[in-house]
């Protein structure tokens, strides 16, 4: 991923752990070893110079369930 674009879109397939939401993620196309997810987790890390960064899912409005 790169650091130099303003705008980043995602429209993907998202897939939301309930027992984990930093698990939680964007599912993207693997390669090698590699199984392709990006996880809430990984995104605080990214460092991104994008102005603004959509992200677009299924699984985005769902909500967790209190217990």
């Amino acid at each position: 991923m790169s650091p130099n674009y303003e705008i980043l879109h995602f429209a993907v397939h998202g897939e939301l752990k309930e027992d984990d939401p930093l698990g939680s993620g964007l599912l993207l196309a693997g390669e090698g070893e590699e199984n392709g997810q990006l996880s809430a987790r990984e995104m605080f890390s990214l460092h991104l110079k994008a102005d603004t960064v959509v992200l677009s899912a299924c699984e985005t409005g769902l909500r967790l369930s209190r217990s």
